[in-house]
């Protein structure tokens, strides 16, 4: 056999390797595709749902009206207790963060200063840092105009706080 027979035969191969991983791929999907289409959506008529309301978790059971359907669009409902009370929990560290934010919308050009609040994951410990090069990392704890700012929000914010922000345990 030749050089260029040989080489024929490797990319055959290859390609048959690659036919096998795309034939093994469509299987997957289509049985994750039909679990989908076999579970029922949430929630259903009757199924009992949990959202904030007035200063506490409320408990209701769902009758597809309009103000529910709205509520589930915003992200308010929620199917557990727990989940609804983390929920309300992130919401006011949010709005914490934009308060100590001072109005700071970065515009992400080269000549701009922005500082961050940031989560080292191997660690689980939260520092700030200085985005570079119009780099958008993910921001645990907002962004800020100076150094001071971030570290002074840091303080503010809280380990605890963080966490839950960042679905740490």
């Amino acid at each position: 056999m030749t050089d260029l027979e040989n080489q024929i035969t490797e990319a055959k191969n290859i390609l048959f390797g690659l036919e096998e991983q795309i034939d093994e791929t469509k299987i997957t999907i289509d049985e994750l595709e039909k679990k989908l289409k076999g579970s029922k959506a949430w929630p259903q008529k009757g199924d009992v749902y949990y959202s904030w309301l007035y200063g506490k978790v409320f408990s209701n059971i769902w009758d597809s009206h309009y103000w529910q359907t709205d509520m589930l669009e915003r992200g308010e409902i929620f199917k557990t207790e727990e989940d609804c009370e983390l929920d309300h929990k992130k919401r006011k560290i949010l709005q914490r963060i934009k308060v100590l934010e001072k109005g700071f919308v970065p515009k992400f050009s080269d000549d701009e200063d922005i500082y961050q609040i940031y989560c080292y994951r191997s660690t689980n410990l939260f520092y700030t840092s200085r985005l570079k090069n119009n780099d958008t990392l993910g921001a645990t704890g907002g962004r800020y105009r100076t150094k001071d700012d971030a570290e002074d929000a840091l303080d503010a914010l809280g380990s605890a706080n963080l966490k839950i922000l960042a679905g740490i345990k």
